[in-house]
């Protein structure tokens, strides 16, 4: 143990969520664990998190029936715009429904983006710890209710 508290290695990190996957599998959403689980056990880590934001994107598209070319930031800004967005929760006061906008636009934008237009270099955990961010999101996605 250090000051900090216990430490160990990566590799000690996966051998632990391998054989106790239960946990994350069941705090994860679902179609997260059937698209990166793989990805992520077979340190396709990259591919992984691309798959958990595209997810997000794919979601938010058919949810609010949006035209195949409207895609990526974009997207989600008209899905949660604080105004009018189709997704947004007007219950929540404007500044929260702002900073919502941005935390998913800028999630997407910081986490995807580079894995779809560079190499990146990535390990497990930051894989991991990106990923549930995209299962969170997409957890508040799937509990929007759609404005008409």
């Amino acid at each position: 143990p250090t000051k900090r508290g216990f430490r160990f290695p990566e590799r000690e990190f996966e051998r632990v969520i391998k054989k106790y996957a239960l946990m994350p599998e069941t705090y994860v959403h679902p179609l997260i664990v059937k698209k990166c689980f793989t990805l992520l056990n077979d340190a396709q880590y990259e591919s992984a998190v691309l798959q958990a934001f595209k997810s997000i994107e794919t979601n938010i598209r058919k949810k609010i029936k949006a035209p195949s070319e409207l895609v990526g930031v974009k997207l989600i800004r008209k899905a949660f715009n604080p105004d009018n967005g189709s997704l947004t929760d007007h219950a929540l006061p404007q500044a929260e429904r702002e900073a919502f906008c941005n935390y998913i636009a800028g999630a997407f934008g910081y986490y995807k983006n580079p894995c779809s237009h560079r190499d990146v270099d990535m390990d497990f955990i930051s894989a991991f710890e990106r990923i549930v961010v995209a299962s969170d999101l997409l957890k508040v996605i799937e509990e929007s209710k759609l404005n008409e």
